[in-house]
């Protein structure tokens, strides 16, 4: 985690966020946005504000995972990355520019 990188406070289960995560990535479409074909995951990072996130690629382990994925913000897609677990002691969000 670096600086810029904001915390994960909550959101869909771990093992909700896994199963998402993973049928984006085995998608034909690998869950691009102007698919339409995608299944988001809402989370609350550490400034309250919530968000919806689409993790297009997981690299699970048995507490955590490693995601990246896209979001929009104000009329654009943000590719991000990041990792998730059980109890968020360890889950961020990193914005990675456009996506």
């Amino acid at each position: 985690m670096v600086d810029s990188d904001m915390k994960i406070i909550g959101g869909e289960s771990f093992s909700e966020f896994c199963r998402r995560a993973d049928n984006n990535m085995h998608r034909t479409s690998k869950a691009s946005p102007e698919s339409g074909e995608y299944f988001p995951v809402s989370i609350i990072l550490e400034n309250m504000r919530s968000l919806n996130i689409v993790p297009c690629s997981i690299n699970k382990s048995e507490d955590y995972c490693e995601f990246s994925g896209w979001t929009p913000i104000d009329g654009h897609y943000v590719s991000i990355s990041g990792r998730y677990d059980n109890d968020f002691a360890n889950s961020f969000l990193r914005f990675d520019g456009d996506y």
